[in-house]
């Protein structure tokens, strides 16, 4: 029997793991103590925040490494596992991440357009967490709770719930809400119709959230950021009663810690239409 281990990165509670198809080389003979015929299997850990591939012992047969070379999967049972034999959403892309001057690669699954189902479900869970901390919400607020992907369709690693309650041309407010190791992308707000663009303050009332900010980046950072392009890294922990306010223009993302986060947003007048993020792939509408 294969065993699979993940390390989990310290932002987040606990992991997820999704194993690609298994690859069966050898059987072991019950009771014997031989382990170079144990099958092996390759696991991605898949948790919020990190996409990292664990690879197990891989005693593959030549014959499968020709087979793999040439684009056709073995795979259990013998099903054809290669690129184009599965769904588009389960297809690896290449990604980077890059924070400051260093860039890294790693795999992830394309884009697959979330479904309604799914953004329910995000609502909902805002809806309760908002619940938790004693914030009453009317029927037409819980409906009216936005789930914003930003164009990336990997809710549960970068993504946010939001409830807006009032945006006028002085002033905002706002109710955020963070799934475990949920991450909102790196942008800033510009200058718009005269004025020098949104300042806004974030006070966290519960779970725990890491900001990031211009300036000195952390030495030891505690989270990891989602692929995409990252490029501040000054870190300042949000725990519920601490707040922290950031000035227009400047650069900053953030990412729950691993029970989430409520964060309530308190600002000038919002366009989120008119933010600017780093990653040229993210939309916010």
């Amino acid at each position: 029997m294969s065993r699979q281990t993940s390390v989990a990165p310290r932002s987040v509670a606990s992991t997820a793991t999704r194993p690609v198809p298994d690859e069966i080389h050898g059987h072991r003979d019950t009771g014997s103590e031989e382990r170079r015929d144990t099958p092996c299997r390759r696991v991605l850990t898949a948790v919020p925040g990190c996409v990292r591939e664990h690879t197990g012992r891989d005693r593959r047969r030549e014959s499968d490494r020709d087979q793999e070379r040439d684009g056709i999967g073995r795979g259990h049972k013998g099903h054809d596992t290669s690129e184009d034999a599965r769904p588009v959403s389960q297809r690896w892309v290449r990604a980077i991440v890059r924070r400051g001057s260093r860039e890294s690669s790693v795999r992830t699954y394309s884009r697959k357009v979330i479904d309604e189902r799914e953004r329910r479900d995000a609502q909902l869970y805002a809806v309760d967490k908002l619940a938790e901390v004693g914030i009453v919400l009317t029927p037409e607020e819980r409906d009216a709770v936005e789930v914003a992907d930003f164009g990336l369709s990997r809710l549960a690693e970068t993504g946010l719930q939001l409830l807006v309650y009032v945006n006028t041309d002085r002033y905002c407010a706002k109710e955020l809400v963070l799934r475990p190791g949920q991450t909102c992308p790196e942008h800033r707000h510009p200058p718009f119709e005269g004025t020098p663009g949104k300042e806004e303050t974030f006070r966290c009332r519960s779970g725990l959230v890491y900001l990031y900010v211009d300036g000195d980046p952390a030495r030891d950072p505690v989270c990891t950021p989602p692929p995409g392009v990252y490029t501040v890294g000054r870190e300042i922990e949000l725990r519920p009663g601490m707040q922290h306010t950031i000035p227009p223009g400047t650069l900053h993302w953030f990412q729950a810690g691993p029970e989430g986060a409520v964060v309530s947003e308190f600002s000038t007048t919002s366009r989120d239409e008119l933010d600017e993020f780093t990653d040229a792939n993210v939309v916010r509408t």
